[in-house]
């Protein structure tokens, strides 16, 4: 499933550490979304979809080599705030230069959730919510010679991974 979504929600293209970050931070958000599903009028039968309204799934998409390592050098890897597996593992294309904070977009304020510079992806607009972890600039971090940990404790703060 991880390899899925990261075929569909980022390209291979990328740095193998930005693609390790994207592969925990979409465990994370499935995980959690599975342990604290209950029926909805958004998800009458299961914890998630495969639009972008959760992650961007496609059974039929044929996952890179070296996506697949991404996935497996994290295997069951997530991300933890205070001992406890967050709940919104967010992410988003690209912030401009810097994310929000998540009570200036969404309707509550998430501790982990908050506005931190991403000055690795300043030539690239805005392109989502702008909350949580940005794809370019994780990419732009992992060029850089930030780590996979690095980079998710930068988009989440206070956070670890385990």
């Amino acid at each position: 499933y991880v390899a899925g979504v990261i075929s569909n929600e980022m390209s291979s293209s990328f740095h193998l550490e930005a693609l390790k970050a994207q592969a925990v931070a979409s465990r994370t958000y499935a995980v959690s979304k599975i342990r604290n599903h209950k029926r909805s009028d958004v998800h009458p039968m299961a914890p998630l979809c495969d639009s972008t309204h959760c992650q961007v799934y496609s059974s039929s998409c044929k996952p890179s080599v070296k996506i697949k390592k991404a996935v497996q050098e994290t295997a069951s890897e997530m991300i933890y705030y205070n001992g406890k597996l967050i709940d919104n593992a967010l992410f988003h294309a690209s912030s401009g230069g810097f994310t929000e904070n998540s009570e200036d977009v969404f309707v509550s304020a998430v501790p982990y959730l908050k506005k931190v510079s991403s000055p690795y992806e300043k030539k690239y607009p805005r392109n989502g919510h702008g909350v949580g972890m940005s794809q370019q600039g994780a990419n732009g971090m992992a060029k850089a010679g930030f780590d996979y940990k690095k980079i998710l404790s930068h988009y989440y703060s206070g956070t670890v991974v385990y």
